[in-house]
């Protein structure tokens, strides 16, 4: 006997009050362990358009809808008694004929006007195909009068919410022109639980409380078999796992860790900033039992080069790039051919990316796309004056970021062992060369003992890199995600649109972008620019309020801007209108519901059902002041492309929709979509 459950069990049950959530967890645990106990009250429904269809007894005023096939059962639906019952009579639930998946789907009503409407004169989309076909796929023989009618892909975006999400994914791939091939019939709702993402099989109580209790969290049980693939395969070498924004890469990290851990690996799970890696830590503790939880540490990869150097007696402070560049500054000499952002650059990008330690290894070090050409004369100048630079630092026992790396990785060449046995990399494309350089010498060489994970459109902190520079080895483990699990298509064309048709693939070349597809459906993304900063903030928090009415919760909506001073505004009316807020920081999330405030760089790893990005004006994306300074060609150029794709990471933490506010001119940015 198996119990699962459905994805529509687990959206249904984030909508019921504490309270009943409380009872539906204590059902559960009693159906789990016996679905046939008497206190269940199994009945058949009558009015179910299948015979198979139960319902359940979860308290007085509550009852689960539940599929039986032979000895196992599959919990689809939750809610009070007439609504639950009501919500039956809209859906057909059995297993498809063809595939063998059990299948929730919405009664189709009849067919469209507008689907009519532009049908004549025009091929509709799925002509070419038979029905045999169509159903081999696992479409529902129900819905085929409706799939004959749709002649574009924007039709086919209007109805598929209302499709399984496995059959949603393959028409897409076939309205794109690709080869689909049906899938393999599924025996048992225990196979299908593993081979579709409709279904999680409850093999343990304990693992099943906390993805219940976790709002917005069902990605976690719901993994699509692609991704399952590269979390619980196996690998004779490094993986690189790329894809857009809400593609679930980070989703694959987490669920790689947990496999890897229950091996019984130390698995170091790490990324750039400390609030992404908090959101790791916190999302694996919904899912991972406590011996896996022991076996992983996620942390920021300079903290463990300042862990990995005190382990060996060496006590550094690390120093941030603002007074990194004063102290530059202050040892330049009038001969230095560079100075101010450009001497920075040249000591960031080239000196301390490529771990250049002494003079011979300067004058030879390649400067590609640096803008200004230098003579050996000049390389020594400049040398000279960051010579003292890094002797002034090392006499007050101080150190950049990147320099701990470096030092950390001079221990590991030189003996000390590693304290892991594989390394998860999330969001690599924000960690420079030698930061890549010290994760690859701690996972070592070997099978399943590196994955890399990223998108080089997030780009907001490095330099671009290649692996191939560094010498990890990626060639036939590179895989690309290619479903949007976050957001709407609205919001993804809008967001993508803002980056162009290719991406940096992170191993030196490009990477299209095409292709990718959300399964979700929503209104546009609002534009709406103001006369004044005021007049916006007016704006957004009547906007709030109206979500509010609506049965919205304040902790589905999140407001980000460039700057964090920018937000001040916004929670003076927030105050006044009585809406609690926080701002986003690396600690926990308030235990009430808050609406999230926070810089752009505070977005990364978090997602919202409602975004507002507020003062998106050209002084602000890109940021004016950063700007001006920016005098060396390349490093202008670099920052232009982060503060796009700033931007674009801020706009697809949205799942349902996104405004975007201005005062004044709007972005550039916006007005070259």
């Amino acid at each position: 006997m198996a119990v699962a459950i459905g994805k529509t069990f687990f959206n249904a049950i984030q909508k019921m009050s504490n309270d009943d959530r409380g009872r539906i967890l204590t059902f559960l645990d009693k159906f789990c362990e016996n679905p046939a106990h008497p206190s269940n009250s199994l009945e058949r429904v009558q009015q179910a358009k299948s015979d198979n269809v139960w319902s359940a007894r979860v308290s007085k005023a509550i009852r689960a809808i539940i599929a039986k096939d032979g000895e196992d059962w599959a919990l689809v639906y939750v809610d009070h008694h007439d609504d639950a019952y009501h919500w039956t009579e809209l859906r057909s639930i059995e297993r498809h004929s063809r595939t063998g998946e059990l299948q929730i789907v919405e009664l189709p009503t009849v067919v469209p006007p507008t689907f009519e409407s532009k049908r004549i004169g025009h091929q509709a989309l799925f002509d070419r195909y038979s029905d045999d076909y169509l159903l081999s796929l696992g479409l529902p023989e129900l819905w085929l009068a409706t799939i004959r009618h749709i002649v574009n892909e924007e039709e086919l975006i209007e109805i598929i919410e209302k499709l399984p999400f496995d059959v949603a994914e393959r028409l897409f791939d076939l309205a794109a022109g690709k080869l689909v091939t049906p899938p393999t019939p599924i025996v048992s709702l225990a196979e299908a639980a593993d081979q579709t993402q409709n279904l999680f099989l409850v093999r343990s109580q304990d693992e099943l409380r906390p993805l219940l209790d976790a709002p917005m969290a069902t990605w976690i049980a719901f993994l699509h078999p692609t991704q399952r693939k590269l979390a619980y395969g196996s690998f004779n070498g490094a993986v690189k796992i790329t894809g857009s924004a809400g593609t679930g890469k980070t989703v694959v990290a987490m669920h790689r860790a947990k496999h890897l851990a229950g091996q019984g690996r130390r698995v170091l799970l790490t990324s750039f900033v400390n609030n992404l890696c908090h959101n790791l830590r916190r999302n694996l503790q919904l899912f991972c039992s406590a011996d896996e939880l022991s076996q992983i540490t996620v942390s920021t990869v300079h903290h463990q080069a300042l862990m990995l150097l005190k382990s060996a007696g060496q006590i550094w402070e690390p120093v941030g790039d603002d007074d990194l560049q004063v102290l530059l500054n202050s040892l330049t000499e009038r001969d230095c051919p560079l100075a101010g952002e450009t001497l920075f650059a040249e000591w960031r990008d080239v000196v301390q990316a490529q771990g250049i330690m002494d003079w011979e290894q300067y004058r030879s070090a390649s400067r590609v796309g640096r803008g200004r050409p230098l003579t050996v004369k000049d390389r020594k100048a400049v040398w000279t004056v960051i010579e003292r630079f890094h002797q002034t630092l090392s006499n007050s026992g101080k150190c950049s970021f990147t320099g701990l790396c470096l030092r950390a990785l001079d221990l590991l060449h030189n003996g000390l062992a590693s304290p892991f046995d594989a390394v998860i990399v999330d969001e690599v494309q924000d960690l420079g060369l030698p930061e890549l350089r010290l994760l690859a010498a701690l996972a070592g060489v070997g099978a399943d003992r590196l994955m890399i994970v990223g998108d080089g459109g997030q780009r907001i902190y490095a330099a671009k890199h290649s692996l191939k520079s560094l010498g990890i080895d990626v060639r036939g483990r590179s895989h690309v995600l290619r479903i949007n699990y976050r957001t709407t298509e609205q919001i993804r064309r809008f967001a993508d649109a803002l980056l162009g048709q290719e991406a940096d693939d992170l191993e030196g070349g490009k990477q299209s972008r095409q292709g990718t597809r959300s399964l979700l459906s929503g209104p546009e993304p609002m534009l709406k620019g103001f006369d004044t900063r005021q007049s916006q903030c007016d704006f957004v928090v009547e906007q709030i309020q109206q979500l509010l009415k609506f049965s919205r919760t304040p902790d589905e909506i999140a407001i980000f801007a460039r700057q964090a001073y920018l937000l001040s505004m916004v929670e003076t009316r927030l105050k006044r209108a009585n809406i609690p807020f926080h701002r986003l920081s690396k600690e926990d999330f308030p235990a009430e519901p808050m609406v999230s405030l926070g810089s752009m760089y505070r977005a990364k790893g978090l997602e919202f059902k409602f975004v507002f990005v507020i003062d998106a004006s050209d002084d602000q994306l890109p940021f004016a002041k950063a700007l001006d300074k920016k005098t060396d060609e390349t490093a202008l150029a670099d920052f232009l492309e982060q503060e796009r794709q700033l931007l674009y990471v801020s706009l697809t933490r949205a799942r349902d929709c996104v405004f975007v506010t201005w005062a004044g001119r709007m972005s550039r940015f916006l007005g070259n979509r």
